[in-house]
């Protein structure tokens, strides 16, 4: 169980979760200023703290936020990343330092608004990485290659095609990750609102589906069957399946709201058996 206590404002100050009986501290908000927001986490039993300082300007935009790792009483584990924004608030660049040094520089360009490059390059190596967006005149992405400079060489390489059925992404087919020689597709699903109803990827005999259920305008259930451990639709990922199941396993995940639409029950279950159950409990002011 976690309980998240908020102020007045309705601003986060502090996240407890109890599990067997024991309370542990799971992150905590502090707002020195107008416009500054400092979080800290701490997973139970992680010798680590994540902090995250967020500054807003008067405007309402925010111009970067700052997160950094710190182990205990090892401040030579210390990792800062840095995130800049332009006057749209489109993020811009990406720095990250250790003891004090930049070590991995991100550089991001646009064009109306929209991402057309990316530049990964690692200050100690000579390597450097791009990845290159592609568009149609409907604005709709269509291709992301991604190119490398080693020396002088420079080698090109697809790592993403997407089709569409009208504005809604019919398929995406991308490189698996540990043989680029294979190919992850994935195909989605709408109902009559756009809204996703199923997602079905496949590499080889492997397979991961997804099926969203809805209530009113509410995400109901999510019904995962999958014959793998591995993250092969994107964005899931799933503590109970592992690369320790030899069969097909289905997970299902269903969701409960209050008259108010708040997310109050969610509970898990994996092949029937219950893996977990959360409730939220909110109080209203």
């Amino acid at each position: 169980m976690a309980i998240t206590e908020y102020d007045r404002q309705g601003r986060p100050l502090s996240m407890v979760s109890f599990l067997y009986g024991k309370r542990s501290l799971i992150a905590n908000y502090s707002y020195p200023m107008p416009g500054v927001a400092i979080w800290r986490s701490q997973r139970p039993g992680s010798r680590s703290t994540t902090v995250c300082k967020i500054v807003t300007l008067p405007s309402g935009k925010t111009d970067y936020f700052i997160t950094w790792e710190l182990m205990d009483a090892d401040t030579t584990s210390r990792v800062l990343s840095r995130f800049f924004y332009d006057k749209d608030s489109l993020l811009v660049a990406a720095e990250d330092s250790r003891l004090g040094k930049p070590y991995q520089v991100t550089n991001y360009q646009y064009k109306d608004k929209r991402l057309v490059m990316a530049e990964f390059k690692t200050l100690s190596s000579p390597n450097t990485r791009w990845i290159g967006l592609i568009y149609d005149k409907e604005h709709l992405l269509q291709k992301q290659i991604q190119y490398g400079l080693r020396g002088s060489i420079v080698d090109s390489t697809t790592i993403g095609t997407y089709e569409y059925l009208g504005k809604n992404i019919f398929a995406q087919t991308r490189p698996d990750g540990s043989d680029p020689n294979k190919m992850i597709r994935t195909t989605y699903a709408y109902d009559l609102q756009s809204r996703i109803v199923g997602l079905s990827a496949t590499l080889d005999t492997l397979y991961q589906k997804i099926i969203y259920e809805y209530k009113d305008k509410y995400l109901s259930r999510t019904t995962v069957s999958t014959n793998t451990g591995r993250t092969l639709a994107p964005g899931f990922y799933s503590p109970y399946i592992n690369y320790s199941n030899k069969a097909s396993v289905t997970l299902v995940t269903t969701y409960n709201y209050d008259n108010k639409g708040y997310l109050v029950r969610t509970e898990e279950t994996l092949n029937g058996v219950l893996q977990s159950r959360r409730q939220n409990v909110i109080e209203y002011y």
